[in-house]
């Protein structure tokens, strides 16, 4: 039973590093508009992918993935919050 608790002891201490990477991530330009809407709308669904994982043209795809899941759940993505997500993943995708 002991050793129970220390394995369990030990496997928690070990997960707490990975949880802190979870609570925040970090983005280039965090203080720009387009990463706010970024953060916003992106996050509220799935952690925020590097914006340098993918080059432009992935991007493409899955922001057209995602807006096809957003639609089939109602929920609202506007022009202009596209425009300014494509924009930051744009700038800051992989060469």
């Amino acid at each position: 039973m002991k050793l129970f608790k220390y394995f369990l002891i030990i496997l928690v201490l070990l997960g707490l590093p990975a949880c802190a990477g979870v609570l925040e991530q970090s983005i280039p330009e965090p203080g720009s508009p387009e990463a706010g809407v970024y953060r916003q709308k992106c996050s509220s669904c799935h952690g925020l992918p590097d914006p340098g994982r993918h080059n432009v043209e992935e991007w493409i795809h899955f922001i057209g993935l995602m807006e096809g899941f957003m639609k089939e759940r109602n929920f609202p993505f506007p022009p202009e919050e596209k425009e300014a997500i494509q924009s930051y993943l744009f700038r800051n995708a992989r060469k």
